[in-house]
């Protein structure tokens, strides 16, 4: 099953292209601006670099947020029109989420993005298991102590990761962090996430944790 994934709600635009069980060719660009006159440009060539044409793709995976109101608007109305023109599925999943498949496997993840203002978009995931991860938290926008908080009070080794997570390092317990480098999310790690999920009824719709003139 043909399965591209793609990524435009932060800093960045990515895209992968997999067989379900393999993937078979991305792209990735750090950009804070021009994410719609780049996106489709970078699906037809993740595309031609696999030797595929559009209309074998069997499902779509976009990020839905939390990020730049703009960013996310763009990805989410490129994933609603090739769904909508090739018949298929359309699969939403948060930054978040999208973010804590680069993590290693054996620990449990606070992924924590810059939600600018002195606060965070904030979420924690299990260790994965079977390879899923399960949200141990929803998604939030939290000042930095109030990360700090959510932290202190868990019990297992975690690491941290996104652009939020050098800021919060320091107030966090000392030795129960690892720092990650990552900052967007990277839809080649993601695509696995796509490819297993089950397709929920109708599009997916953007995840807003603040009003837009505040993103």
């Amino acid at each position: 099953m043909i399965t591209l994934a793609f990524d435009t709600a932060l800093g960045s635009c990515s895209v992968a292209l997999g067989d379900g069980q393999n993937l078979l060719a991305a792209r990735y660009e750090e950009r804070e601006a021009g994410q719609a006159e780049r996106l489709i440009p970078l699906m037809e060539e993740t595309l031609a670099e696999a030797g595929l044409a559009a209309r074998q793709i069997a499902r779509i995976g976009v990020t839905i947020g939390p990020g730049s109101f703009t960013g996310t608007r763009i990805g989410l109305a490129a994933a609603r029109a090739m769904g909508v023109s090739l018949g298929i599925p359309v699969i939403g999943l948060t930054t978040l989420e999208a973010l804590s498949d680069t993590a290693p496997a054996d620990r449990d993840v606070m992924v924590a993005f810059d939600a600018r203002r002195g606060q965070l978009y904030v979420q924690m995931f299990s260790l994965q298991m079977n390879g899923a991860r399960k949200a141990l938290s929803e998604p939030a926008t939290l000042d930095v102590e109030q990360a700090a908080t959510l932290l202190h009070a868990h019990d297992r080794p975690i690491t941290l990761l996104g652009s939020g997570a050098e800021a919060l390092a320091p107030h966090g317990p000392a030795g129960a962090c690892i720092l990650m480098p990552a900052r967007f999310p990277i839809a080649a790690a993601f695509l696995a996430r796509i490819a297993r999920a089950a397709p929920g009824p109708g599009m997916p719709r953007p995840l807003y944790l603040r009003p837009a003139d505040t993103t």
